[in-house]
């Protein structure tokens, strides 16, 4: 290729400066931190029905054990944006929670959310912030609970979108027989359904079914199995692509880890035996990261 002729070159000089001035500043469109910062205010998904993760409190107000680590990450993006920022709750349920980070429709997922590969592939997840396992919940006077059977329940209940939910299908797809799954919206509705007999069993983490049996009073009614079906390492959720938000949430998680103010937050929500057991406190510090 030629030259430019000198006249071209004079005339096409200022339209490319002006290009290489414009490109660094348009290279990166807004992001969730940026709104943040702009607008002072970070929207933070809650559910009214998963105890004690994320539940309405009697006040009216989102409480929780993965609500107070959201608000640490609310009090974190103020102090590195040098602003006030203002947590407005987005309500989800167990079925929209997923949907509404992947769209972008909230900035935290803020309640039971295990972290999983194929979840990883949709969105941004945080350092990892309570493990659990998969149970079973019974009732007492079942023949399962009495000893009577060996074999898994006829109907069992799941909350539709969870990883029980995958994991029960894929254990009753490997091994066809008898069993069926039933799916619920809500914790509440499967709590209520073996309480009336609709199914013979749920499968949900032990922490999430406890909560349901306390809160009903129904500890005496419902029975739960000592081994856990899986492993579920939960991790706050945020949309897809929010790295840098991602990194002011995994600061406030790490300094919680590294000054043991975890502690205070997992004795809160789940009593002094929980915060007593060396693989609880091992999961902290491992994830205690420095600056």
């Amino acid at each position: 290729m030629g030259r430019l002729p000198r006249r071209a070159a004079l005339l096409l000089a200022p339209l490319l400066l002006a290009l290489a001035i414009a490109a660094p500043v348009s290279a990166r469109a807004e992001d969730a931190l940026d709104r943040i910062a702009r607008t002072g205010e970070i929207r933070l998904a809650v559910r009214a029905d998963a105890p004690p993760f994320s539940f309405t409190g009697p006040a009216g107000e989102p409480e929780g054990f993965s609500v107070d680590l959201c608000r640490a990450v609310v009090a974190e993006a103020a102090l590195r944006l040098n602003r006030p920022v203002t947590p407005r709750f987005v309500p989800v349920t167990g079925a929209t929670r997923l949907q509404v980070i992947e769209q972008g429709g909230a900035d935290i997922l803020c309640e039971a959310t295990t972290e999983t590969l194929s979840r990883r592939e949709r969105m941004e997840f945080t350092l990892v912030t309570f493990l659990t396992g998969q149970v079973l919940a019974v009732r007492r006077d079942s023949p399962l609970a009495l000893g009577d059977e060996t074999e898994l329940p006829r109907r069992i209940g799941v909350l539709r979108g969870s990883t029980a939910e995958s994991t029960l299908r894929e254990a009753l797809n490997a091994t066809p027989g008898r069993s069926i799954a039933v799916g619920f919206d809500s914790h509440d509705l499967a709590i209520d359904a073996i309480l009336s007999g609709a199914v013979d069993a749920y499968a949900a983490d032990r922490e999430i079914i406890l909560a349901q049996m306390f809160a009903r009073g129904a500890q005496d009614l419902i029975a739960i199995s000592r081994t856990p079906l899986s492993f579920e390492p939960y991790a706050l959720a945020l949309p897809p692509g929010e790295r840098r938000l991602r990194v002011v949430a995994d600061r406030a998680l790490s300094s919680l880890y590294r000054t043991g103010a975890i502690g205070d937050i997992v004795t809160k929500w789940f009593g002094d035996r929980a915060w007593s057991d060396p693989t609880v406190r091992l999961v902290y510090r491992l994830q205690a990261l420095p600056e």
